[in-house]
């Protein structure tokens, strides 16, 4: 069902039939097919949030390379599933700010991973977190809406334009002044 290629979303029915439930079933989880389609996608950035985290604690690779994959990642992800790009281009304020909880969510949850953001100020990073979800949450979907017509790899050297560096790299943190951004 949900690998179905087809752009329109799947039917409260449709999606009920093929987990074996009713509909009033999937009513008490999820007020519309929309949001089940981005409770997907949570699942799908929290897989990917875990990989970048192994993938960094590894340090296999450079943590720029790292903050890149994930990007990737990202728009890989919700380019993989039509209709959620559908969801997007239809609903793009509700899909909009879901995703940017979503992906605050996760980079508040890597700061709590990472020793070194222990070192800042919580409201600097709570601010930080806010800034960074919604930049990338409103360059995807503004893509989507084709309002950006580029490539998806320039799209991603766009987002991680939007991506402090003391972020990338936490190695960077002894070497930044937040005292004054906080004021």
């Amino acid at each position: 069902m949900l690998t179905d290629v087809s752009d329109r979303e799947p039917s409260v029915s449709e999606l009920a039939d093929a987990a074996g439930i009713n509909r009033s079933s999937f009513y008490a989880h999820f007020p519309s097919t929309a949001d089940f389609i981005l409770f997907i996608l949570d699942q799908a950035l929290m897989d990917i949030h875990s990989a970048d985290l192994n993938r960094r604690e590894g340090r296999t690779i450079s943590a720029r390379d790292a903050t890149r994959m994930v990007l990737t990642e990202i728009v890989q992800g919700i380019l993989s599933d039509r209709r959620l790009v559908s969801v997007i281009r239809n609903a793009p304020s509700m899909a909009q700010f879901r995703i940017a909880a979503m992906l605050r969510i996760q980079i508040v949850d890597y700061y709590a991973q990472v020793r070194a953001f222990e070192a800042l100020d919580p409201n600097f990073l709570s601010t930080a977190a806010d800034y960074v979800s919604g930049g990338l949450t409103t360059t995807i979907c503004a893509w989507l809406a084709t309002s950006m017509p580029v490539a998806q790899e320039e799209l991603v050297n766009q987002m991680l334009a939007l991506v402090p560096p003391w972020m990338v790299d936490p190695d960077m943190i002894p070497f930044i002044d937040v005292t004054s951004a906080t004021r």
